[in-house]
């Protein structure tokens, strides 16, 4: 396959460019920033472009030459406002127009389902609750694929939460990660601050959802909507005991509420069994290793002066 991925400097963008370049495909990009991801540590084997998802003509152009399309670009913040949809529905518009037919992942969110429960993991054909923002664009831009593109070669995955190095810190596990860094280090007083610790999402590893997406471009007959997801939801709380026991610092735990978002969902957990049927997929990374890696990335990054 040559690939052609959206946001290919983002944080999920260079491990899924790492995987596919590993099993021997060519991967191209577009992008809005300078790299900044411990997935690639020589990025001149990547062609990529500088650009905006919203430029038909230089969308066009820099994807002439692939086969198949990861659109990874987009606002993934719960706080992104109206440009949320702006971005995540008429920059996908573009970027399935420029496709022109060739098969299309879409990054789509397991938060388009809303609320969901440990008990009955969400499936791909229940009813969509979007909360927020984000979600609602998200699912904005699921509904015009399915209504604009419907016969184009389009998957839409739903990927659930997912961490590792080099995600940024508008995200639980980094957040903790950079102020844990800092305490460890002496740069900060050693008081954690956080948000809403009783919430529980899944916490994929970034390299088990990079696989799902190789996966998912290969795939011969690929669901038309399909979870990336584990369905084993943990507590904020789980997450945040697991990384302090790596800590051996006493540290206290603050609530700060500007850290928690109104659109905050109870549970968000999804049902893998299509993934697994169509792909073979199924998550390899431990939690323990996800948490580890990320937090020794901080480490790296504060003992270097990344970070102040």
């Amino acid at each position: 396959m040559k690939v052609f991925i959206t946001g290919i400097c983002g944080f999920v963008g260079p491990w899924v460019a790492r995987e596919l370049i590993e099993r021997g495909h060519e991967v191209t990009g577009l992008a809005m920033f300078q790299p900044n991801s411990p997935a690639i540590s020589d990025w001149s084997r990547i062609p990529y472009v500088t650009g905006d998802i919203l430029d038909a003509d230089g969308v066009s152009r820099a994807m002439e030459s692939a086969t198949h399309v990861l659109h990874l670009a987009g606002i993934s913040t719960s706080k992104a406002g109206d440009e949320a949809r702006r971005i995540n529905v008429d920059g996908t518009r573009t970027i399935l127009k420029a496709a022109n037919g060739r098969r299309t992942v879409l990054a789509s969110s397991g938060y388009v389902y809303g609320p969901t429960s440990s008990d009955r993991p969400a499936r791909e054909d229940d009813a969509l609750n979007p909360m927020g923002e984000y979600a609602v664009s998200k699912a904005g831009m699921e509904a015009m694929a399915q209504a604009e593109f419907a016969s184009a070669d389009v998957v839409i995955a739903r990927a659930f939460n997912h961490t590792g190095p080099g995600q940024s810190t508008a995200f639980f596990v980094p957040a903790m990660c950079e102020q844990l860094a800092k305490i460890q280090a002496g740069k900060q007083f050693p008081m954690l601050s956080v948000g809403n610790l009783e919430a529980s999402r899944e916490m994929l590893d970034v390299r088990d959802v990079a696989r799902a997406y190789a996966d998912l471009l290969a795939c011969v007959k690929p669901p038309r909507v399909v979870n990336i997801a584990c369905g084993k939801p943990h507590t904020m709380q789980e997450l945040l005991k697991n990384l302090l026991a790596t800590v051996h610092v006493p540290i206290s735990v603050t609530r700060d509420p500007a850290r928690s978002a109104p659109s905050d969902l109870p549970c968000s957990t999804g049902d893998p069994s299509l993934l697994r049927q169509a792909t073979g997929w199924t998550p390899e990374v431990p939690l323990e290793t996800t948490l580890r890696d990320t937090l020794n990335w901080w480490k790296e990054r504060v003992r270097a002066g990344s970070v102040r």
